[in-house]
């Protein structure tokens, strides 16, 4: 079953990055999902899904949360992608545009490029060329 998103916002930190996507349920619902990318050691992804009916009593808890710590927060990088800019990258993609010179275009690094395609679900072709194989005439 494919995700329907209806919108998707993008965070980055120094250690981590963030997908928060608005998603559609087949049910008519609405979601959020939390892709959260741990760069250090070796890239792990964790998921939250999150009801939006506790939104609200969740933004006050991270406050809250937030105003009680004593870790000063460090600015983070935000995007926001809109859906019709989502289908264009993936499109462009789809027919042979190379992440880099997406990221190019829209002005950002390959890895945001790279992130915003696997949230779509689309895989992603190697940069490698291919190895070539051959052998010269006479030799065995």
């Amino acid at each position: 079953m494919m995700k329907h998103i209806l919108k998707t916002k993008y965070l980055e930190s120094p250690s981590s990055t963030f997908l928060i996507d608005l998603i559609k349920h087949p049910s008519g619902k609405e979601y959020l999902e939390i892709t959260q990318t741990i760069q250090k050691p070796n890239f792990q992804t964790q998921h939250i899904k999150i009801n939006p009916d506790i939104l609200p009593e969740l933004i006050n808890i991270l406050q809250e949360l937030s105003n009680n710590s004593r870790v000063k927060p460090k600015k983070i990088k935000r995007w926001i992608w809109k859906e019709e800019i989502q289908q264009k990258i993936a499109k462009s993609y789809l027919i042979g545009v190379s992440s880099k010179d997406l990221a190019m275009q829209y002005g950002t690094k390959p890895d945001t490029i790279e992130k915003i395609l696997i949230n779509k679900n689309i895989t992603l072709a190697s940069n490698k060329p291919p190895k070539r194989f051959w052998r010269l005439k006479g030799k065995k």
